[in-house]
Parts: C-alpha cells; sequence; structure tokens
C-alpha cells in the first residue's frame, strides 16, 4: 500500500505517491500516478482526502 489523496473533484481525480528505489543503499527515486476515476468505494470524496492505494511491482 502507499498513500494516495483525491487531489480534484471534478472529475474525481486521485494521485498516489511510492518511493521506486531499487535497491538497499540507491538513491532515493519517488513516483507518482495520477488517475480519473469514477467511483471510490468508502470514501467522501472531498479534496485532500486520504486513500490508501495499492501498487503493483513489475520487473523487467
Amino acid at each position: 500500500m502507499v498513500p494516495g489523496m483525491i487531489v480534484k473533484t471534478e472529475p474525481l481525480t486521485s494521485m498516489a505517491i511510492a518511493n521506486m528505489t531499487a535497491r538497499d543503499g540507491a538513491a532515493t527515486v519517488n513516483g507518482f500516478y495520477c488517475l480519473e476515476v469514477k467511483e471510490l468505494d468508502g470514501a467522501q470524496k472531498i479534496l485532500f482526502e486520504k486513500i490508501p492505494c495499492s501498487q503493483v511491482i513489475c520487473s523487467i
């Protein structure tokens, strides 16, 4: 899980930020992703509401 937040209410948009560092001792690299969503079950859908987001790790 990574932290996320509602950054726009019309259209409903969430943003998540995650540490993308691949190994211990490497320089910190953060990534973020914005996603327009139709529905967020359990959310109040208010600006800057914090929401949990899942992160999928892919290897190349």
